[in-house]
């Protein structure tokens, strides 16, 4: 009927704004069902964020394939919409680079890539953006960065980042995030990788399996070229982009609970994600920002040991530096040094 508000005319419009103007919608409120944006996220296509990347992204139609044009860094991408607590985001590595070293950084981010103005993007995911708040990444082993992999990574509800290799059993990757507001995903074509697809996300990982092993234990090297330039971009510039700003605002329900899913959500009722020991065995860990150097730094108010000597003196200079695991204002760092 003329003014009636049909089913498929609010999908449309969550693409784009609702009709304004004096147009008026003759149908009765008590018909009307409430919306449970939450319920259903494979109506919401998993996408790369069509304005948010770096300088070098190059990006088809469909959003779902970008390649990096020329060196080996300035290639940050993002979601374009959140993504819920065990939901998979499934990419595939469709271009490789050998004359490069380091590769693929994936990661989580609080921040709206809508609301961040691209020229403000840093180079690098890793160190760049972790140490500012609201970001949290790592740098993919470089022996699993091939040519044709599939790569699965999700965030549980306790902020543990997990993620497989083709089919194989998921790895846990890092832990520190906040799953308390939404989360889009952050994946930077870096290095070795040079093209990645986006298949899709997958909303019931099976995670029921007895034990999950933590990363192994790599040292990516740094780029045999480096880049130059201020690291310290301020990513809170405000930018006026509304660009998916309607599907964005209907999922900041997934996330209005403490656990980050709500009694509706298909994914409240997510097995629990398996338990493992803790991978905080003090001497062996590498630093969290560089992956290369052993820790010997303690932040201090909060206490974590989590950096280099060399990543903390850099952090510490950075403004408003916080810790990168509970985000606490740094205040010093101490070097220690290991008895023999």
């Amino acid at each position: 009927m003329g003014g009636q508000i049909t089913r498929n005319t609010f999908y449309d419009s969550l693409n784009g704004p609702f009709p304004a103007g004096p147009h008026r919608y003759h149908h009765k409120p008590k018909r009307c069902l409430p919306i449970q944006p939450c319920g259903n996220l494979s109506s919401f296509p998993l996408l790369f964020h069509p304005s948010t990347k770096g300088s070098q992204i190059v990006m088809d139609m469909s959003q779902r394939t970008v390649k990096r044009q020329a060196s080996f860094c300035n290639a940050i991408t993002f979601s374009n919409r959140p993504i819920a607590v065990y939901e998979q985001v499934r990419l595939k590595i469709t271009k490789k680079q050998c004359c490069w070293s380091g590769a693929l950084r994936l990661g989580f981010t609080s921040k709206d890539p809508s609301r961040i103005n691209p020229d403000t993007l840093p180079k690098y995911a890793c160190p760049d953006l972790v140490s500012q708040s609201g970001f949290w990444a790592k740098a993919l082993p470089e022996e699993l960065s091939n040519e044709g992999n599939v790569i699965s990574f999700w965030v549980d509800k306790k902020g543990r980042v997990f993620y497989r290799i083709n089919d194989s059993s998921p790895i846990l990757f890092f832990s520190g995030v906040h799953v308390s507001e939404p989360l889009w995903a952050l994946i930077d074509v870096y290095g070795l990788t040079r093209g990645v697809q986006l298949l899709g996300s997958s909303q019931h990982p099976d995670l029921r399996g007895p034990s999950v092993p933590s990363s192994p234990s790599f040292t990516p090297n740094t780029p045999t070229m480096l880049c130059s330039g201020n690291s310290e971009s301020n990513l809170n510039t405000p930018l006026n982009i509304n660009l998916n700003s309607s599907l964005n605002s209907n999922y900041h329900t997934l996330f209005s609970s403490s656990t980050g899913t709500t009694p509706s959500s298909p994914f409240s009722n997510h097995p629990e994600s398996p338990t493992f020991p803790s991978c905080s065995s003090s001497w062996s860990d590498e630093c969290t920002i560089c992956y290369e150097n052993a820790v010997d730094t303690v932040l201090y108010a909060c206490g974590h040991m989590c950096l280099c000597y060399a990543c903390g003196l850099k952090l510490k200079k950075m403004a408003n530096a916080c810790c990168p695991i509970c985000r606490r204002t740094i205040k010093d760092i101490i070097k220690t040094y290991r008895s023999t």
